[in-house]
């Protein structure tokens, strides 16, 4: 395994509106290797999650990349065809995003829905396609995975469902993962804890993530590098200790002065201590 392969390459990609004409996002310049946590921070609006969506292929109708050179796992994204997108979204690149119970059918028990793609993409038969759910959801600490495997989305709560999500979306054993504000509707204690359970699958799989945030405090716990986008733009970025401690923009500034009270005090405490 190369550390230095770039798994995800922009440079210079526009994101624009086609009907309209409008720039969504312009000049963003990024890349991503093997082990490493790329956080893209901004409010919303900003330009942060339509990036992703580009990186999974679901922009909205009529949004495409205009300009540039996008390329995940060595695909050029402007020319991928149907088959081509069908090879890397879910199976090479996963997502968890911030509602969890909007991605469940809640007519449906969850464990089977966290199975499809295994019998489908996989072609594991169904008790085969059961066993490694129930190991996935052991791998995110999740109590009791033969009970949950059976229990619809609405009978559990907003950090087990992530967790179930996060399952899912390592199923398929991904080499990048995206978490789009994946724990901005959790409690302050849960989305701790999904935190921790993304930094762990980051060691025990080698997975690579970008983990998107409106909150400087959470990319500023988890990431290698941050990314800080404002109006479609890349406006600072760096190391995590260079852009909480030496801000290039005003903004940055701004940021980590605001989210002090959310936390990030207590983050940059241990990183003093730690350096």
């Amino acid at each position: 395994m190369n550390s230095d392969e770039r798994l995800l390459d922009y440079r210079e990609v526009t994101i624009a509106n086609r009907m309209t004409g409008e720039h969504i996002v312009h000049g963003f310049t990024a890349s991503l290797r093997r082990g490493e946590v790329l956080g893209i921070v901004g409010e919303s609006g900003s330009g942060k999650s339509i990036t992703c969506r580009s990186i999974l292929g679901i922009l909205p109708r009529g949004f495409d990349i205009t300009e540039g050179t996008a390329e995940v796992l060595g695909q050029d994204l402007r020319n991928l065809s149907a088959k081509g997108w069908l090879s890397i979204r879910g199976v090479r690149v996963g997502a968890v995003f911030q509602d969890p119970g909007s991605y469940l059918n809640p007519s449906i028990r969850v464990g089977p829905q966290i199975a499809e793609p295994l019998r489908v993409r996989r072609g594991l038969k169904r008790g085969e396609a059961k066993e490694r759910v129930l190991d996935l959801f052991a791998s995110v600490h999740l109590a009791d995975p033969a009970d949950l495997y059976q229990r619809y989305s609405y009978e559990l709560s907003g950090g087990m469902l992530q967790r179930i999500l996060i399952a899912g979306a390592l199923a398929l054993e991904p080499e990048v993962l995206i978490a789009d504000e994946a724990t901005t509707a959790l409690d302050v204690t849960v989305q701790a804890e999904i935190l921790d359970l993304l930094e762990e699958l980051k060691e025990k799989t080698g997975v690579a993530l970008v983990v998107v945030s409106h909150d400087l405090a959470v990319v500023g716990r988890l990431c290698d590098r941050i990314l800080v986008m404002r109006h479609g733009q890349i406006i600072d970025q760096g190391s995590t200790r260079q852009v909480l401690f030496e801000p290039a923009h005003e903004y940055t500034r701004l940021l980590v002065s605001e989210h002090q009270v959310y936390g990030l005090d207590r983050f940059l405490a241990a990183e003093r201590s730690a350096g």
